[in-house]
């Protein structure tokens, strides 16, 4: 398994990139001041109010308050974890990276694998476009109205018509045919030693997974043989597990993003299709059914959904079976069913783009295609029919996880199916209640297991206590306010901040405060792979100093911290006094203990309990 990159080689990757530099590709930056600006990628806005400052080495914005270095905005823009975001910034810095405690030859293979399929997509590619063999292919390409900037974006290529063309190509290179084996690029002959290559005669579309490494491909056949697949493709590999790749991303995730939707489709060329025709935010299944890891896949990106399937029965069927995998993983999902005999590829072909924008916009609600869908086999005039019907609609209704949805779209249902929605309310409410005490042990190991983030997204949630607003808003100046941290830190122990990151974040301003040395932003963000704990730092420091109002804050926030201190332990003595009167025992030491306390309150409360103020 690998291993953690060192903290040395982070800051000195970090510390060899410049921000601006790096958000200069994804957005144009304009100076103002000390601080560049541009129009937030994160959010849609017309006033810029995304900036990058280049001597924090950060980015804040002031519109949706996400924020934090180099490694944050990769990780966010890009949907990378933190080791790739690492990765890639040592990659283009020319840096090596070495991991700690690595499995070395499993890390090794596994790079050898990437590195096959890289060789085998670029062999692939050639032969279309260089060959006189793979003519046929390229000609296939444009007849589907493909541009030669679409076949090299999503690098389509041709497997010539050949037992060993790859095998013998790799062999030149000296790559490990072992390798090509387990790349499912080859296949071992039954009757005697030897390979041979999968691919034969047909037109290749390498799957990318997420980071833009090859790790699979698909074929699809040159002639009418009944006895060959149209389709065939990459088995599973150590590298490609078909669950949780989704085609065609790698080349559109920012147009999903941009466009805060995805389209989901099932083949390669009904993608390919789409993205010519300029609907370019869209995804495809590649023939495999729908799974949780692509729901999840997508919600990195945008959480709504539009199923545009074929319009046969399979087609249905599986958007059927998708809806409630998407709902399951809190998407918004809407469903294009095209006419009959049609799949995206034929249909954008034959009505054009136009027509298919407007089935896109007009998509279903998920509740009227499964009604649809559902009437189409039962015979919902009946009551039983219209029970079966309601029964099967309820059950996808009850994956929407927020619950503010499901009265309306139980509304929804009444008005399409006839009914009157009050009484429709109340049998789901009765579906609903018997599925929960179904479930219940289930919730309930669920709810106790249940970890809870490391960092909220903003610092004024409303279900804090006060105590934690306290102790988020004195974290914040601590950050920002260098001349504050002497009066804190000799007034108050870091044991008091029960927010464990908000007393990480302490304790290594303390480090840096007893070293007498100064804070390193970007350092301290680099200790956190959490966006939402990076965010929280980017937005205090910009925040600007200013010394008595942040001395006053700073008072009132121990204040509060102290004084929830105080009062959770005067609770526990009022109960121990209750406890000892109630069985006749000597309660005077306790409630001598409890005066204590409460003339340190009245302390606190005249803000008398500070020194060095």
């Amino acid at each position: 398994m690998p291993g953690k990159i060192p903290q040395e080689k982070i800051d000195q990757i970090r510390e060899a990139t410049d921000i601006v530099d790096i958000i200069s590709q994804y957005v144009a930056l304009k100076r103002k001041g000390k601080n560049y600006f541009a129009c937030c990628p994160f959010h849609h806005e017309k006033t810029p109010s995304f900036s990058v400052n280049p001597e924090k080495q950060i980015f804040y914005c002031f519109g949706c308050h996400k924020g934090g270095n180099v490694y944050s905005f990769l990780m966010e823009h890009e949907k990378l974890n933190f080791v790739e975001s690492v990765r890639t910034l040592a990659d283009r810095a020319h840096i090596a990276v070495d991991m700690e405690q690595r499995d070395d030859s499993a890390y090794l293979e596994r790079e050898a694998l990437y590195f096959t399929n890289k060789f085998a997509a670029r062999y692939f590619y050639d032969q279309l476009v260089k060959s006189d063999a793979g003519k046929i292919g390229l000609n296939y390409l444009i007849g589907r109205g493909l541009r030669p900037e679409t076949i090299r974006k999503f690098g389509l290529g041709f497997a010539p018509e050949k037992w060993d063309g790859l095998l013998n190509a790799a062999a030149r290179k000296k790559l490990q045919t072992a390798h090509l084996e387990k790349c499912g690029l080859v296949i071992p002959r039954k009757n005697k030693p030897g390979y041979y290559d999968r691919f034969r005669n047909r037109v290749i579309f390498p799957v990318f997974d997420k980071n833009s490494r090859v790790v699979a491909f698909g074929g699809r056949r040159m002639n009418d043989d009944p006895a060959s697949p149209k389709y065939i493709n990459s088995p599973e590999t150590p590298i490609y597990q078909k669950r949780t790749v989704l085609y065609g991303l790698s080349q559109t995730r920012h147009q999903i993003q941009q466009a805060d939707q995805a389209i989901m489709v099932e083949g390669y060329m009904d993608l390919i299709s789409l993205f010519e025709f300029g609907i370019q935010n869209v995804v495809a299944t590649s023939g495999t059914a729908l799974t949780p890891e692509h729901a999840q896949l997508i919600s990195r990106y945008t959480r709504n959904v539009v199923l545009l399937y074929d319009g046969d029965s399979a087609g249905s069927n599986a958007a059927f079976r998708g809806i409630d995998i998407l709902l399951e993983n809190d998407l918004d999902v809407t469903v294009v069913r095209l006419p009959e005999g049609h799949d995206p590829d034929s249909f954008v072909r034959e009505k054009g783009v136009s027509t298919m924008r407007s089935l896109i916009k007009d998509a279903m609600p998920l509740v009227e295609f499964k009604a649809r869908l559902i009437a189409e086999h039962e015979d919902i005039s009946t009551p039983s029919g219209k029970a079966n019907a309601l029964h099967a609609i309820f059950e996808s209704v009850l994956k929407i996880k927020d619950e503010i949805k499901h009265i309306p779209t139980i509304r929804d249902i009444a008005f399409r199916l006839g009914l009157d929605d009050l009484d429709l309310l109340r049998e789901f409410e009765h579906v609903k209640k018997q599925g929960k005490k179904l479930s219940y042990d289930q919730r309930k190991s669920e709810a106790s297991n249940a970890t809870p983030p490391d960092m909220p997204a903003s610092v004024s949630r409303p279900h804090r206590t006060r105590a934690t607003q306290a102790e988020f808003a004195l974290t914040g100046l601590l950050i920002h306010n260098a001349r504050l941290r002497k009066f804190v830190f000799s007034n108050m122990k870091l044991a008091q901040i029960t927010h464990p990151v908000l007393q990480q974040i302490m304790e290594m301003i303390n480090v840096v405060y007893s070293a007498g040395q100064e804070l390193d932003a970007g350092k301290l963000m680099g200790q956190f792979e959490n966006p939402k704990v990076t965010a929280f730092i980017a937005n205090a420091l910009e925040e600007n100093d200013n010394e008595k109002a942040d001395h006053v804050m700073a008072i009132d926030c121990m204040t509060t911290i102290f004084l929830n201190e105080v009062d959770v332990d005067l609770q526990k003595l009022q109960i121990q006094i209750r406890e000892k009167e109630k069985s006749q025992q000597d309660a005077t030491e306790v409630k001598e203990r409890w005066l204590e306390l409460q003339r340190l309150r009245q302390d606190i409360l005249q803000k008398n309990y500070f020194k060095n103020e």
